[in-house]
């Protein structure tokens, strides 16, 4: 079975990008919003989720807002992809551009810190 990831950028040209460059390796859900990234979440689980920081939204949420959702409602764990120079303390930031492999090599990592420790 595939890994699942939920990408949610508002930028229509960065969304197809980087579903081109994962859809190789892993499942993509790719969504233009915070609200369709709930929407989809809620219904499809993904193993990791992947937000730009500054996602255009009415309500001013943005991608922290988004994942810290994800998060605390299904345990999806989150990646925030942005240009500028910031930090968080439970979610993995990466600056954009960003390599494929690098990209891959940071969601493989977020996946396996987050699966459950096997039982004894």
């Amino acid at each position: 079975m595939a890994v699942r990831i939920l990408i949610v950028d508002d930028n229509s040209l960065v969304l197809k990008a980087l579903r081109c460059a994962l859809g190789r390796y892993y499942e993509v859900l790719a969504v233009d919003d915070i609200d369709n990234g709930l929407t989809t979440a809620s219904t499809s689980r993904p193993q990791v989720a992947i937000a730009d920081l500054d996602l255009s939204d009415p309500n001013e949420r943005d991608g922290f807002w988004l994942l810290e959702q994800l998060e605390q409602r299904w345990g999806i764990p989150g990646i925030v992809l942005t240009g500028r120079d910031v930090a968080h303390e439970r979610h993995v930031i990466v600056r954009k551009p960003v390599s494929r492999a690098r990209l891959c090599e940071v969601i493989d990592d977020v996946i396996k810190r987050s699966a459950p420790a096997p039982q004894a």
